[in-house]
């Protein structure tokens, strides 16, 4: 059984990165004068991590310059300056600087940021002109905005249905929530237990994703979705080691997490602090000790689905963040984005189920229950790389 784990654990490895969440986002904070404008631009490191990227701030001062313009009366002004910014050790700052020697009228605002390498690239500019603020959503089909023929204030129906979109594909196209979500209908069986499961997610995951997409709770961006891979893992390996009878989940993720505790205790600046993998460390063996043992399960699920759905939220959270709120809008776009999440997670979970429960009449459920097993052990295997990963 090592060598199958082991098996899947390389097979894991072949899964690239970039899925594991789709969207490359940037954003930007315009300000127009009379005669140019000034912008800073930023982007998580994080994302260009993932898209195999120089992450420093002089690459990307010379991809702005390359990528972002403006333009006044539809003649194109000159780049002055692109100079890199301080800013915190996850993000990479840029401010530029356009002249256009003459009074700026008819202003617009394109940016390509990473649209020749990414295939779903997302930028939230916010425009400061003429004392009103204009906020907007800008996507490979849609990257211009012009601040005078646009309202400052977006109507409350087109935020709530274009962040219900987002909402729903964030998760349709994260590999990494996609997985839990399968180790979720894999670890209980039954509609009651599964939407039990649901439940204890959701409130976690809305507490959140509401208090830091709204600036209350701040997170480093790489620990988070380390720990997002911890989830799929040990969830997983619940369902596999309950499917196996033996120890072999517990011992793996434990040596992972305590190499994780030893090599964070070695090497200064690791995204997974000492103190978080030492917190792992002792959840696996409690977790899985308790899963498989205790006769209230259910209540045991209820509570870590609510404690995932935490760490799960500060994932959705970072997205959003990135996206960028309306001004005036903002808690209509949460609740839109909460919405399109709960939308994408049903969608998912209701097809999985479907899926299920037609291949278990197909092949029997002997075979299903074989193929179960292989499948939680190739999740586990994919959220120990994921985690390993992301923390390093």
């Amino acid at each position: 059984m090592i060598r199958t784990l082991l098996v899947l654990l390389a097979l894991a490895t072949i899964a690239p990165e970039a899925l594991a969440d789709w969207q490359t986002r940037s954003w930007s904070r315009w300000e127009i004068g009379s005669a140019g404008a000034e912008a800073v631009v930023g982007i998580e490191a994080i994302e260009l991590q993932r898209l195999g990227l120089p992450d420093d701030a002089q690459w990307l001062s010379a991809e702005l310059a390359r990528t972002v313009g403006f333009r006044s009366a539809g003649a194109d002004c000159p780049l002055d300056a692109a100079e890199p910014r301080a800013s915190p050790q996850e993000l990479r700052v840029v401010r530029l600087h356009f002249s256009c020697g003459q009074q700026v009228t008819a202003p617009s605002i394109r940016v390509r940021l990473l649209g020749d390498v990414a295939s779903q690239p997302l930028h939230y500019a916010t425009v400061l002109y003429s004392g009103r603020s204009v906020d907007a959503l800008l996507t490979q089909g849609d990257d211009t905005v012009e601040p005078e023929g646009t309202s400052g204030v977006p109507g409350i129906a087109p935020v709530v249905r274009e962040y219900v979109a987002l909402g729903f594909a964030h998760i349709l196209e994260g590999l990494d929530h996609i997985a839990f979500l399968l180790c979720l209908l894999l670890a209980a069986s039954g509609l009651a237990r599964r939407a039990w499961m649901v439940t204890g997610f959701t409130l976690g995951h809305s507490i959140t994703l509401s208090l830091s997409a709204l600036g209350f709770l701040r997170v480093q961006t790489a620990g988070v979705e380390a720990l997002i891979g911890f989830t799929v893992a040990l969830l997983a390996a619940e369902v596999w080691q309950r499917s196996n009878g033996g120890r072999t989940a517990t011992v793996l993720l434990s040596a992972v997490t305590g190499g994780l505790l030893l090599g964070g205790m070695a090497v200064a600046g690791v995204a997974l602090p000492p103190t978080a993998a030492a917190a792992l460390l002792i959840l696996v063996p409690a977790y899985l000790m308790l899963a498989a043992r205790s006769s209230a399960v259910q209540l045991l699920h209820l509570g870590m689905m609510a404690v995932f759905g935490l760490v799960h939220g500060l994932g959705f959270a970072s997205a959003l963040r990135s996206i960028g709120l309306p001004e005036g809008r903002r808690a209509w776009a949460l609740a839109g984005f909460n919405i399109g999440v709960e939308l994408g997670q049903l969608v998912l979970l209701g097809l999985f189920a479907t899926m299920l429960a037609l291949l278990a009449r197909v092949v029997g459920a002997r075979r299903m229950e074989q193929g179960e097993k292989m499948l939680a052990g190739l999740l586990c295997a994919t959220g120990i790389f994921w985690l390993v990963q992301r923390a390093a």
